[in-house]
């Protein structure tokens, strides 16, 4: 006797839909707990998108300088502001 997966495939379908359909609430909790997770990966995927992936929506973002710290002087992590002022005499932007 050889067997025919396609067939035994479209058995399994249908006893696995008659089977959801005489227990609704198995079927009613698989659903719920398959939404909540594709919308938090959808949501977490959004926000690391957002933040980390695309760059800064404003131009020339490797240009941005911290206003708070005077000029010369550095900051806890050893940065010093990057303004186009502060630059040595004669070293404009290219």
């Amino acid at each position: 006797m050889t067997a025919n997966p396609l067939h035994d495939f479209s058995l399994d379908v249908r006893l696995a839909c008659r089977r959801l359909l005489k227990g609704p609430g198995y079927l009613m909790i698989a659903m719920l707990v398959l939404g909540i997770g594709i919308g938090a990966n959808m949501a977490i995927f959004s926000i690391v998108d957002a933040l980390l992936l695309r760059p800064f929506a404003f131009p020339d973002p490797d240009r941005c300088w911290d206003a708070g710290n005077p000029i010369g002087a550095k900051d806890p992590r050893g940065c010093s502001p990057r303004r186009p002022e502060a630059q040595a005499p004669g070293q404009g932007r290219a």
